[in-house]
């Protein structure tokens, strides 16, 4: 029995759950609703398995035709968490705990980024130590990784429809100013920090490198993505003319002034206390959908080291090339059982995954990963067959106004150079290095 338990490879025991000779595919598959579509690995997966884990949601991640990855939500679970969340949110009390506990969160990644600096090659002790840190800043992400979405969903319509009924012919300025940032996030002070260089005739390599020190974490999102460098914000510093440097800088410290002085006259004139909660819900989550995530990737970038090390450590014991990518490719679990006991995990299954050609779900707080064909496509027909059929597109406006302008279909980054002056660019969502392609398209249409 032990025999066909345990693969052993160079004296070393690997992970053996994953030799099921017959792969289950769970039934809940059925009962799924979209959530997002993104680049994903599967420690990527892991931030939602282990955060909705805590409130006993049942996640799923799966590849599409494009190389990126589709995220479900066990139907009832996404059902009773938003629920869940809109209590809360739409309580005076609660929106105060729901606050109080997004500082304890940033504390978390703070103490994650900490810990993983001090990793270093072969220190497995320091990388645990890391590593459980970010496992224990993933579960207090729990009550905000679902958030947005329920706020976009629950609360924006009904904050909308008391504005219309008390602002009457105003209510759309009254919205505009609600559901307007006016705190500045991080990729607006990334560039600020460019066109100051520009302003003051400093474009020099070492500003580029200063600003890449500062930034380059912005473009990761799942510790595979290389980062921003001193090449590229020399770039970004030499596109702009001073005029356009100025420019730039005047508008997004206008807009940021204008909006919170806006809303803050709002608020002291507002004498209807629910509307006055829903809109500081509406209002700071324009600004903290955005920075959760952000903060999330900070620590991510500083992570790195723990999979780094992890990477030279399984080359060293077991001769075999091991990437960051790699390890990025293994479940939570497997880690902690290579750092805490020498586990090595299944190299064949690891390079599927890397592949994209894996299913995760996480069900009971645990994750699993199916690899077999069948199990991919048993698994796209579970979730095809539960899916309810669209007959229409509907969504709500970010800006008012109309444009007409030829379609431009992206998936993903491979296709922005289709995008031509003038296009409409039509996206499942938008990514920092959109940018260049949304700086030339006339309108975006995204999935969310």
């Amino acid at each position: 029995m032990l025999q066909e338990l345990l693969h052993v490879s160079h004296s070393l025991v690997v992970f053996p759950y994953l030799y099921m000779s017959q792969e289950c595919v769970p039934a809940f598959f059925s009962s799924l609703d979209l959530l997002a579509t993104r680049p994903q690995t599967v420690q990527r997966d892991e931030v939602l398995g282990v955060a909705l884990g805590v409130q006993g949601a049942r996640t799923v991640s799966v590849p599409d035709h494009t190389g990126q990855r589709v995220i479900y939500v066990e139907r009832g679970d996404l059902k009773r968490v938003y629920a869940q969340l809109f209590e809360q949110l739409t309580d005076v009390d609660g929106w105060k705990t729901h606050l109080r506990a997004y500082q304890v969160l940033l504390e978390a990644f703070r103490t994650t980024t900490q810990l993983s600096d001090l990793v270093r090659v072969g220190d497995r002790t320091a990388g645990l130590k890391a590593y459980r840190a970010w496992v224990r800043a993933l579960e207090l992400f729990s009550d905000f990784i679902l958030a947005p979405f329920m706020v976009e969903r629950d609360v924006d319509p009904l904050c909308y429809a008391l504005v219309k009924q008390q602002y009457g012919q105003d209510a759309e300025r009254v919205w505009g100013v609600i559901a307007s940032p006016s705190e500045l996030h991080e990729f607006q002070r990334m560039r600020l920090a460019i066109v100051e260089a520009v302003i003051e005739g400093n474009c020099s390599r070492e500003r580029a490198q200063s600003l890449a020190d500062a930034f380059g974490w912005y473009n990761e999102y799942a510790f595979v993505e290389p980062l921003l460098d001193a090449k590229h914000f020399l770039g970004e510093m030499k596109a702009l003319s001073l005029e356009e440097a100025r420019a730039e800088e005047e508008k997004i410290l206008q807009d940021v002034r204008e909006h919170r002085e806006a809303f803050e006259v709002f608020l002291a004139t507002c004498s209807d206390a629910t509307l006055k909660q829903l809109a500081e819900v509406v209002h700071a989550y324009t600004f903290l959908r955005t920075d959760r995530v952000d903060r999330m990737k900070e620590a991510q970038v500083h992570l790195r080291r723990v999979f780094d090390m992890v990477a030279n450590a399984l080359r060293e014991e077991t001769g075999v090339e091991w990437t960051r990518e790699m390890v990025a490719a293994c479940t939570k679990d497997e880690l902690l059982a290579y750092m805490e006991e020498g586990t090595i995990p299944y190299e064949e299954h690891i390079r599927e995954r890397a592949a994209q050609r894996y299913v995760y779900y996480s069900e009971g707080g645990r994750a699993h990963v199916l690899h077999s064909q069948a199990s991919l496509d048993h698994t796209h027909e579970l979730i095809q067959a539960g899916q309810q059929q669209r007959q229409d597109i509907k969504g709500r406006p970010a800006f008012p106004g109309s444009v007409t302008g030829r379609v431009a279909l992206v998936f993903n980054k491979t296709d922005l150079p289709k995008v031509q002056q003038g296009d409409v660019l039509v996206a499942k969502t938008t990514m920092p290095d959109y940018m260049p392609a949304m700086k030339v398209a006339i309108a975006f249409v995204t999935e969310e």
